[in-house]
């Protein structure tokens, strides 16, 4: 039987795999080694992947924010203010009543429709 070697990439690929929360057994199957050889060759990706992965993502948004993502520039300003940054999810109901309200409010009639609630399912 040949010797595992591990490389650069296969290293970060096990990084990756901790930074998704996969099982040891989960990773060492898409290795396709061991779950001895995982730990033999890739205790500190073990160990400190999510960690690894995290550093690099913080590095790439900097660089993005540097390079003029106002994207990136506002995520990172949120997080130094300690705001709290999420994915805002919007249900289709509520994008439909958005979409009749603001297209009632848009209209000629608008003054007269203003108190009205555009109709509900």
């Amino acid at each position: 039987m040949q010797e595992h070697k591990p490389s650069k990439a296969r290293r970060l690929k096990v990084c990756l795999c901790v930074s998704q929360d996969l099982t040891e057994r989960e990773i060492a199957v898409l290795m396709n080694i061991s779950r001895e050889t995982l730990h033999k060759y890739y205790g500190l990706e073990l160990l400190d992947g999510k960690a690894i992965i995290s550093g690099q993502v913080r590095d790439m948004l900097w660089h993005a924010a540097r390079c003029g993502s106002v994207t990136a520039m506002k995520y990172l300003d949120m997080r130094l203010r300690g705001e709290k940054v999420g994915v805002q999810t919007v249900s289709k109901k509520d994008k439909q009543a958005k979409a009749a309200r603001d297209a009632m409010l848009s209209s000629e009639w608008s003054h007269c429709l203003a108190d009205i609630d555009p109709p509900r399912d």
